[in-house]
This record gives structure tokens, C-alpha cells and sequence, in this order.
């Protein structure tokens, strides 16, 4: 498949011409690499909400992805089945316009971290079982503390697991731009030695990010290990060791 502009007709989406069957044969769960050029990056959204689903992350349509490819953005149109994602379901767009109506309606929470940040290559979003629940749980708390996980040293720059990091947590709300722009005034001002790459939306998900597709599906993995070992080890000093 050939992409004729980095600015397609019709909303972002592609013509028929690419089938859902043909990516079911030639898009597999593998290594993430790092896309180099629109198509590739589409394909790679593919693979990786294929690759979530599979985890259960990303339940009734939910979640969203996108990479960064020079000016341009990639990322998935709107309740989308990820289990069944084809690059139809992917949009590509200037990253300094408008994008288009048929994308996440989170595109503003992709945005603006991209504007903060110009090194995040990458941005996934998930609805995992586990960050939904401690997200709901401790979303009074304003964060997660992490000490003493070994998953830690999966995120980039952390070679002690038994430093201490902060994974904010912030109220849902329906104004995306608002949120977003809330997302971006505290993570500017915390102390970055200490934030990891992402965020917990409460009630809602996880935003997690990286320098290129790799780092950030791995960033994704280790939040989703330690959440659940989190969640297991509470419920184990509660239930179990009365």
C-alpha cells in the first residue's frame, strides 16, 4: 500500500482499497518498531491496538493511539473496535491543524502532550482493568506513589527501583481542552526526576508515552505489571493476612 499525501480526503481515512483481511495476514503481534514514514506508523497503531486488545485494555471501542511523524500526527479514529483495527481506522493529519472530526475525541490530551514535550514520539491510551481501579481508588490522593518495584526499571532513566516516582492522577472531566491544559500546568511543574512517563485519568485510563513506539508500549507494559501487583498486594493485606 502506497500513501499518496500525509493529508487525506474524506476525514483521514483510506479507501477500500486496503482490507481488513489483508492487514489480518499481514499485521502480527511482534516487535514495535520505530515508523519512519505515515504508512508505517499506521500500521504500527494497528499492531499495537491489535496487541491491546488481545491484553483486554481497551474494552467497547476504548483507547486510543498515535504517533508522531515529523509535522504530521497519526492516530485512531473514534470507537473503534481495536481487536478489529485496520489502517481505515487511523487518521493522518498536520500536527499544527485541526484534526479531523472523525478522530478520538481525546485528540487535545495527544496535542498537548506532543506541544509540551517535542522528544514523545508516541502516545498510547488504555482502559486496562488495573489503571481504571487504582485511578478510582486513590484518585483523592492526586497520585501514585512507586518504591521498590523492579517494573520500574522498565521506565526510561530509572535504574533503582527503589526510587521514588509519582504517577499524577487527575479528575475526569468532559471538557477535553480544559483537561488537557490542567494535564499539562501540573505535569510542568512537578519535579521531573520524580514524574513517570504517564498519567491516570480517575475512573477513566492511562496515558502513557516514549521517545519512539518501543519505549512507549514498554512504558505501557511495566504501568500495567506494577498496577496489578499493586492491586493484588492490597487485596492481599486486606483479605488475606487479617
Amino acid at each position: 500500500m502506497k500513501i499518496q499525501s500525509a493529508f487525506l480526503p474524506n476525514g483521514g481515512r483510506r479507501s477500500a482499497e486496503t482490507t481488513l483481511g489483508h492487514y489480518l495476514h499481514s499485521v502480527r503481534p511482534g516487535s514495535l518498531d520505530s515508523p519512519d514514514n505515515e504508512s508505517a506508523a499506521c500500521e504500527e497503531i494497528v499492531r499495537m491496538g491489535r496487541l491491546a486488545a488481545q491484553r483486554g485494555w481497551v474494552p467497547a471501542g476504548s483507547g486510543d493511539f498515535s504517533i508522531r511523524i515529523g509535522a504530521c500526527l497519526t492516530l485512531t479514529h473514534s470507537d473503534c473496535d481495536k481487536g478489529r483495527l485496520s489502517i481505515d481506522d487511523v487518521a493522518v493529519f498536520a500536527a499544527s491543524g485541526r484534526p479531523p472530526a472523525t478522530v478520538s475525541p481525546e485528540a487535545a490530551m495527544h496535542l498537548s502532550r506532543y506541544a509540551a514535550e517535542p522528544s514523545i514520539a508516541a502516545i498510547l491510551h488504555v482502559h486496562s482493568a488495573s489503571a481504571v481501579a487504582l485511578s478510582k481508588v486513590c484518585s483523592e490522593q492526586g497520585e501514585l506513589r512507586l518504591q521498590g518495584w523492579e517494573m520500574q526499571k522498565a521506565f526510561e532513566g530509572v535504574s533503582n527501583p527503589e526510587q521514588e516516582l509519582w504517577v499524577p492522577i487527575f479528575p475526569n472531566q468532559q471538557d477535553i481542552t480544559a483537561m488537557a491544559a490542567m494535564v499539562e500546568a501540573r505535569l510542568a511543574a512537578a519535579d521531573r526526576s520524580r514524574l513517570t512517563p504517564g498519567y491516570l485519568i480517575a475512573g477513566h485510563g492511562l496515558y502513557a508515552w516514549g521517545s519512539d513506539v518501543s519505549q512507549a508500549w514498554r512504558h505501557l507494559e511495566a504501568f500495567d505489571a506494577i498496577f496489578q501487583a499493586m492491586l493484588l498486594t492490597q487485596q492481599q493485606e486486606h483479605h488475606v493476612f487479617r
